[in-house]
C-alpha cells in the first residue's frame, strides 16, 4: 500500500507480506499462465479522515473464486494495521460512510450489497 501526502509529496509504502518486497518480480512482464499464479493482495479500498479500509485477498488470482469470506484490513494513516476483520461474506468492492460509520460491501457474483456497522470498532 502506498500513501501519498498531497501537501508534501511524500510517499510511504507498507506491505503485509514479505514477498511483496520483491518488486522486480511483481512488475516484470509475465507469461499468461504466470499471471494467474500472481498474488492479488488487495481488491478494493476506501478511506475516511482517520482510517483506510481495504479488502485483502492475499491469494493467487486463479483461486479468488474459491474464497468463502473476506478479510477487511483497517489501517491508520501512518500505515499501521489496526484490525484484520473476517467477514463471513465474499466482498469485491467496498465503500465507507464516515457519518454513519457504516461499511458497504458488494458481492458481484450474488449481485448483493452488505452493510456493516463499524461504530463499535473504530
Amino acid at each position: 500500500m502506498n500513501i501519498l501526502n498531497l501537501e508534501s509529496g511524500d510517499v510511504s509504502s507498507f506491505a503485509v507480506d514479505r514477498e511483496f518486497g520483491n518488486w522486480r518480480k511483481i512488475i516484470r512482464p509475465q507469461h499468461p499462465d504466470e499471471i494467474m499464479k500472481s498474488i492479488e493482495y488487495y481488491q478494493s479500498a476506501d478511506a475516511s479522515d482517520d482510517y483506510i479500509f481495504a479488502v485483502y485477498a492475499g491469494m493467487p488470482i486463479r483461486e479468488l473464486g474459491n474464497r468463502k469470506d473476506t478479510h477487511l484490513h483497517i489501517y491508520d494513516w501512518s500505515g499501521r494495521l489496526l484490525y484484520d476483520v473476517t467477514l463471513p461474506e465474499v466482498l469485491h468492492s467496498i465503500a465507507f460512510d464516515a457519518n454513519a460509520e457504516m461499511l458497504y460491501g458488494l458481492n458481484r457474483d450474488e449481485n448483493r450489497i452488505y452493510r456493516y456497522d463499524l461504530s463499535g470498532l473504530i
